[in-house]
């Protein structure tokens, strides 16, 4: 269920390619569902 999770944290990575400061925002949130 978390695999499902961080694919979507992925495709917002990709979507915030070219926002830097929504990309730092969202490395958090990958290392978060990577702990789970």
């Amino acid at each position: 269920m978390w695999v499902t999770m961080l694919l979507v944290v992925l495709l917002l990575l990709l979507y915030h390619n070219n926002h830097s400061l929504h990309h730092l925002q969202i490395l958090p949130l990958c290392t978060f569902f990577l702990s789970l």
